[in-house]
C-alpha cells in the first residue's frame, strides 16, 4: 500500500535534483530497499504512490559532500546530483549517514564520505577517496549528458604522490575536484579520484602547471597539454577562486 512509504522511510525531505540538463524540486524518501521520489511533500504525506524509485542494487556509486549528494546508476549515462534547499544543508549529514548505513557495504570504495567532520581523520578519508571509482562522468563533456557542469575541466599530464605519469581529465566542481583516466575503447570512464575541496591545503601555480596539496599530505602535480598552458591554468586559477579555495 502507498501509505507504507511514510512508515518505512528512514529519512525524507525535499531536494533540488539536477538531471538531463535541467533541475527540479522533488520530495525524496529513503527506505530500507530503495530511494523514492514524489513530486512534492503533499503527495508523500498524502500517501500517493512515488513517481519513481531506485532499488539499492541499481546504485554504482555515491559521493556525500558538504553541499550535495552525487550518485550514479548502473547503465545510466548521467550522474544525479541532489542539492538541499537553501538553509537546509544540515540535512545532508542525516541523509549521508542513512545512505552510508544502507549502501556503504554494498558499494565498498565506490561510497565516498566527504563531510567536514570526517576531515579530522584525513588518512581514513584519503584511503576511501584516493583511487576510487566514485562517480560516472563521460570522458567527453560531462554537461552534455546532464551531469553537474564543472567550473572548468581540461586534460592534464598528471602525477599523484610521485606515482606514474598519466593523461587524465581533471574536473573542478563547486565542492569537489575529480580526475579520470580516459579509456579510448570506451565512451565512459570511471572517476579514479574524487576529493572534497575542503580537504585542500594549498594550490600552487607556475607558468608550467599547478600542484594541489591535500591536508593529509597527498598531492597532485598537473601540467596542461603543450600549446595551451596559459589559458588552461588561468581557467583553473579562476575556478578555484570561484569555489572559495585560496590560491
Amino acid at each position: 500500500p502507498a501509505w507504507l512509504a511514510q512508515t518505512e522511510a528512514l529519512v525524507h525531505g525535499p531536494f533540488v535534483v539536477f538531471k538531463d540538463g535541467g533541475q527540479a524540486e522533488r520530495y525524496f524518501a529513503l527506505t530500507e530497499r530503495a530511494l523514492e521520489y514524489h513530486l512534492n511533500a503533499d503527495d508523500f504525506f498524502g500517501g500517493l504512490e512515488p513517481r519513481g524509485w531506485v532499488p539499492f542494487s541499481d546504485f554504482s556509486s555515491v559521493v556525500v559532500l558538504p553541499h550535495s549528494i552525487l550518485f550514479s546508476l548502473r547503465g545510466a549515462m548521467a550522474q544525479r546530483i541532489l542539492t538541499p534547499l537553501p538553509g537546509d544543508e544540515q540535512c545532508l549529514r542525516t541523509w549521508g549517514m542513512c545512505l552510508r548505513a544502507s549502501l556503504a557495504a554494498r558499494l565498498g570504495e565506490a561510497f565516498v564520505w566527504g563531510l567536514p567532520a570526517d576531515l579530522q581523520r584525513p588518512k581514513e578519508l584519503a584511503s576511501k577517496a584516493a583511487g576510487v571509482a566514485a562517480v560516472a562522468i563521460p570522458a567527453a563533456a560531462a554537461e552534455d549528458f546532464g551531469a553537474e557542469r564543472p567550473l572548468c575541466q581540461a586534460t592534464f599530464s598528471l602525477r599523484a604522490n610521485g606515482g606514474r605519469q598519466v593523461e587524465a581529465l581533471v574536473c573542478l566542481f563547486g565542492d569537489a575536484l575529480t580526475y579520470e583516466e580516459p579509456q579510448p575503447a570506451a565512451r565512459w570512464a570511471a572517476v579514479r579520484w574524487a576529493r572534497n575541496l575542503a580537504e585542500i591545503w594549498s594550490v600552487e601555480f607556475t607558468q608550467y602547471g599547478m600542484t594541489v596539496t591535500m591536508a593529509d599530505g597527498a598531492w597532485l602535480d598537473m601540467s596542461p597539454r603543450p600549446g595551451e598552458p596559459s589559458r588552461t591554468l588561468h581557467d583553473f586559477h579562476e575556478g578555484f577562486e570561484r569555489a572559495g579555495v585560496h590560491v
